[in-house]
């Protein structure tokens, strides 16, 4: 259907929200977006996706957003049986002695995440999570008029006047054929735009943009804003490939990472899927101790069947990628009517899959506040709120994945891999060069790569045949004991974070507050305002160590300050406690509960406040008689002007209680019962007459 795109030209090529960049956090804005009936348009330089994967893992609080989406279900069909990825597995190699394996939903922290969620976590690999996303985006673009463009970047932008106007140009060549309609049917892609006959370049008006163009985002480097963090933790080559062979020679030892440590190779391999033969290799790379040339395919190739410790197995390697492994998060969120989103604001160590998780959390509290803004239900300074909320939770997120990632090298560390020690060897190299001058083009030269990489393969083969797990002495075997033991112990790397994950609370300087709440008619309209950081760049960040040791609460503190005040030591015990408690204050995550519909289907409490619940729970209703009240009353706040701040679902025979003290409190406390819809009132303690009959029946 090319109506979509066509229409641009009708309507002035202005939306109130522009996406730049089309990943899974950007499609998961336009979708959000669409489903709250708040036009988008998104555009995308590249035509098809990457499909090199990266991230695999959603968390639970993720899933909950698919939950409110509908997509739950659709997400989970894509990942593979659960026994295939519960465990992380230590081993010489995939197919040789395993040193030790923790199953991490196993145990009192997978069942206590369990009991706190309706949702439970994912393991899908990106390729599908983004053709998933663009599906559904595309599939509810038509219920706003949503446009998605692919193969258009944006090459410019500027503000005025509380807009952007941003100037985007066609990446690929038009197709021949304008006219062709796309394969996905729904929605509008670069090259089928008959209305603005294929374009090179378009002029795009909106209110807000939304920069989820990754983390060398080119509208944060437009508008000056740096990430601020410490130097890379490390680099890798990340080695997609398909070795299908392995599945069966794999049964009963199968896991989402195998970390795998052996005299020729030294890896994660993580299986995306290992009944369809889906893999990455993560393979550690030190560029000034080694030659990046080395890392070709075939080089590449043989490091992996090194790690699978069977020659004969049959790898094709797909593609290969270097990366460096970072904890950066921008020196602000926002500027103006430009919003950073995912990797263009942060950027983490894999450790924990933070990444991902937390950039499509970034674009669920984002999408709401631009909903209600847009609806005129809040006024536009509640978007501020959006840097006041999120970047305080990336660095939260960011210091957790640093201390996930130094948690992953004590099994090294406890194998006599010293994790410290390429390091050292890369200052003594750069000690070097800068004491002595003349030398600085010999030590890095080519050649002195190629030494320096022999060296260290050389010397990883000594420590670990020689003095590490694999000596035959009983050094050896005491060494594959301690590394089973730090394992044992949950002291490595873990897999699920409870608190991390559910328990975080908007309570900063900055944070959105309600202030003022009047009815009009039978909806709400609502002036959501908030007291926000300034204007230089600085968000609050306070940590509640911080203020219990009495700190400034409005005091903002910058990412640098963060990092520089980060003791490893000091910090362990605190952030590896992972023990949620559901917390009702304002800010918090509302704790979720079971409740059951007219059919005894189970409904949780985070399902009650989906803006999107009256079209997927259709037949909600309480625990009791009162099934269809609850669900008039539910139904009834959905086609209102503006949906109610909070719908409060007590039980029947005390929603005289509530009434009354709505009544007393609400010109004190901006409170207001919009409706109280009651089966059974108890005929002893009637409902207030002091509240309006719109309030109480």
């Amino acid at each position: 259907d090319l109506s979509a795109l066509a229409s641009m030209a009708a309507v002035g090529r202005r939306s109130p929200v522009l996406i730049v960049g089309g990943g899974p956090v950007g499609l998961f804005a336009s979708a959000t977006l669409s489903r709250l009936r708040v036009r988008s348009i998104l555009v995308e330089k590249h035509t098809t996706p990457s499909n090199h994967p990266r991230a695999h893992l959603l968390n639970t609080r993720t899933m909950e957003l698919f939950r409110e989406m509908g997509l739950e279900e659709a997400v989970h069909s894509l990942a593979p049986p659960r026994d295939e990825w519960r465990r992380f597995a230590y081993s010489d190699s995939l197919l040789g002695e395993q040193i030790a394996a923790e199953d991490h939903l196993n145990g009192g922290l997978w069942e206590h995440l369990q009991k706190a969620s309706p949702a439970t976590l994912s393991h899908v690999s990106q390729p599908r999570i983004e053709a998933l996303l663009k599906k559904e985006a595309l599939a509810r673009s038509t219920e706003a008029g949503s446009q998605l463009l692919f193969g258009y970047e944006c090459v410019s932008f500027q503000q005025q006047d509380g807009s952007v106007r941003a100037l985007v140009r066609r990446t690929q060549p038009a197709p021949e054929d304008p006219q062709r309609p796309t394969d996905e049917g729904a929605g509008a892609e670069a090259g089928a735009d008959a209305g603005v006959n294929a374009a090179a370049e378009l002029s795009l008006d909106a209110s807000a943009l939304l920069a989820c163009d990754g983390a060398h985002s080119s509208v944060r480097h437009a508008l000056g804003v740096h990430l601020d963090g410490p130097p890379p933790l490390q680099h890798f080559y990340s080695v997609h490939f398909r070795a299908p062979e392995l599945a069966p020679r794999l049964r009963g030892k199968e896991a989402m990472l195998h970390f795998v440590f052996n005299r020729d190779a030294v890896a994660v391999m993580v299986a995306h899927n290992v009944s369809e033969g889906e893999w990455v290799a993560q393979l550690p790379f030190f560029p000034r101790l080694e030659r990046a040339e080395r890392f070709d395919e075939a080089e590449c190739a043989r490091l992996i069947r090194a790690c699978i410790g069977d020659e004969s197995i049959a790898v094709d390697v797909r593609s290969v990628k270097r990366w460096a492994m970072n904890a950066r998060v921008a020196q602000r969120m926002s500027v103006g009517s430009v919003f950073f989103v995912g990797d263009a604001a942060h950027q983490f160590p894999p450790a924990g899959a933070f990444g991902a998780n937390t950039g499509l959390q970034d674009a669920h509290n984002l999408c709401w506040k631009l909903a209600a803004v847009e609806r005129g239900e809040a006024s536009s300074s509640l978007l501020n709120s959006y840097d006041a909320e999120r970047r305080p939770v990336s660095l939260a997120n960011a210091q957790l994945a640093v201390h996930n990632y130094l948690r992953g090298l004590r099994v090294a560390d406890a194998l006599g891999l010293p994790s410290s020690l390429p390091t050292a060897a890369t200052s003594a190299i750069e000690t070097a060069t800068t004491a002595l001058p003349p030398l600085s083009p010999l030590l890095n030269s080519a050649l002195a790569r190629s030494v320096s990489g022999a060296g260290l393969q050389i010397c990883r083969a000594t420590l670990i045949d020689v003095a590490g797990h694999r000596a035959s002495h009983p050094l050896g075997r005491w060494r594959r004991a301690r590394a089973a033991e730090v394992i044992k112990r949950g002291q490595s790397l873990p897999l699920l974070f409870p608190r991390h994950e559910l328990g975080y609370v908007y309570d900063l300087h900055g944070a959105a507050v309600l202030l003022e709440t009047n009815q009009t008619g039978h909806g709400l309209n609502r002036t959501l305002s908030f007291d926000h950081a300034g204007d230089d760049g600085e968000s609050a960040v306070v940590t509640r160590e911080h203020a219990k040791a009495g700190a400034d609460p409005t005091r903002r503190l910058s990412s640098r300050d963060f990092w520089a005040g980060h003791d490893e030591v000091r910090l362990a015990a605190a952030i590896e406690n992972e023990v949620y408690e559901p917390c009702t204050a304002p800010g918090a995550r509302l704790p979720h509960h079971w409740l059951f519909d007219a059919s005894d289907r189970r409904v949780s409490t985070l399902d009650l406040t989906s803006p999107f619940f009256v079209s997927t729970h259709a037949t909600l209703s309480s625990m009791d008689a009162s099934s269809q009240d609850l669900s008039d009353t539910a139904t009834s706040a959905a086609r209102s002007a503006s949906s109610p701040l909070m719908t409060l679902f007590v039980d029947a025979s005390a929603s005289h209680v509530w009434a009354d003290g709505a009544a007393r409190v609400s010109n004190d406390f901006s409170l207001r019962i919009v409706s109280v819809q009651a089966a059974v009132v108890s005929s002893s303690s009637p409902p207030s007459s002091s509240s309006s009959p719109s309030s109480s029946s």
